[in-house]
C-alpha cells in the first residue's frame, strides 16, 4: 500500500489506486500523503531514531523545501509492532520504502528502527555522491 500511495505517479494506470484522474494526484492521494508525513509524538521511539538520523535538528516538526520527506504508517496490535516508512529527498532520485515487524510489545522495533535509519541515512548519502560526479563528466 505504501508503494502504490508515495510512487503513484510512476506506476503503470492499472496498479494505481483509484484517488483521481490523470497523471496527478488527485485531492483524496494528497489528503492520504499528507496525513503520512506529519509530525509524530516526540516520545516515539521509532519516530526519534528517524528523525535523529535523517532530520537536521534545524529542520525537525518542519516541512523544508529540499529536505528529506518521511512518510509513516505505524501499526499494533495483538503485541505486534509494524511500521512501514518511505524516505526521499526532492532533488535525489533515490527512495526507500522500509517495512518492519516485531514481537512482542511496542518497544520490538526501536533498535531496529535506529539500525535501519543509520543505513538509510548512510546509502542516500553515499548514493548521492555517486551520482553527482557521473552527471557533472556527463556535461562536460
Amino acid at each position: 500500500m505504501m508503494c502504490r500511495l508515495m510512487l503513484h505517479e510512476q506506476l503503470p494506470e492499472a496498479r494505481r489506486l483509484h484517488l483521481g484522474k490523470g497523471q496527478h494526484q488527485g485531492p483524496m492521494l494528497a489528503f492520504l500523503r499528507q496525513r503520512l508525513n506529519r509530525s509524530r509524538d516526540v516520545r516515539d521511539p521509532v519516530w526519534q531514531a528517524l528523525e535523529r538520523h535523517l532530520i537536521p535538528r534545524d529542520q525537525r516538526g518542519r516541512q523544508v523545501r529540499g529536505g528529506y520527506q518521511l512518510f509513516r504508517k505505524a501499526g499494533f496490535s495483538q503485541d505486534w509492532k509494524s511500521d512501514n516508512f518511505y524516505v526521499y529527498q526532492p532533488h535525489s532520485r533515490v527512495r526507500w520504502i522500509v517495512v518492519m515487524a516485531g514481537y512482542p510489545g511496542r518497544g520490538a522495533l526501536d533498535e531496529a528502527a535506529d539500525v535501519l535509519a543509520r543505513i538509510v541515512k548512510g546509502d542516500l548519502v553515499t548514493r548521492e555522491e555517486r551520482i553527482e560526479p557521473a552527471r557533472r563528466r556527463g556535461r562536460q
